[in-house]
């Protein structure tokens, strides 16, 4: 009896991880101090997955009079202080980068690792374009160590696009669910 009863909250327990894993679906916040609306894709790595390495992830911004700002945020971990310079997507475009916060972890003396958060500048209709020449995409972030890739999936694109979309009511019909897939789902 004990042992199904420890089946049975383990997998409520886990069940309820898996959902709530950070930044597992899209989102969407409206700050009425700043009249704005916050949107925020799923986050994914580079292998693909959720919680994979130099995760990344969209976050939009809808201003009151329709406009949208967008940046892409990395976690990326290195060896050393990256203190990132810029970024490159594959057709040599560099974009500006700003580092948001850092933190080291240290396992032993001479064995420690660098996360920092890192925040690249780029325009909602230059995503669209790269999602629409490549599908997904790759931009590579240097500083001071070795280079580093950060994924960005097409379908985190359609989540903004979306989520913009029902924010400002615009009538699509159909095609919203046509515009493409959620990567959560």
């Amino acid at each position: 009896m004990l042992r199904i009863m420890y089946i049975f909250l383990s997998a409520i327990l886990l069940n309820g991880c898996a959902s709530s894993l950070p930044y597992s679906k899209p989102e969407s916040k409206y700050d009425e101090f700043e009249k704005s609306w916050k949107i925020t894709s799923t986050r994914w790595g580079v292998d693909r997955r959720n919680i994979g390495p130099n995760p990344s992830f969209i976050r939009a911004f809808l201003i009151s009079d329709g406009t949208v700002n967008t940046h892409i945020y990395s976690r990326i971990k290195t060896n050393d202080f990256m203190d990132p310079d810029y970024a490159l997507n594959l057709d040599g475009k560099r974009y500006k980068v700003s580092q948001v916060s850092s933190d080291v972890t240290c396992v032993s003396s001479s064995n420690c690792y660098w996360t920092q958060d890192v925040l690249i500048f780029i325009d909602y209709d230059e995503i669209a374009n790269l999602v629409d020449k490549n599908g997904d995409f790759k931009l590579r972030v240097y500083g001071r160590v070795p280079p580093e890739d950060v994924l960005v999936l097409a379908c985190q694109f359609w989540e903004i696009t979306k989520e913009v979309l029902e924010i400002k009511q615009v009538d699509v019909g159909e095609k919203i669910s046509q515009i493409g897939a959620s990567c959560s789902e």
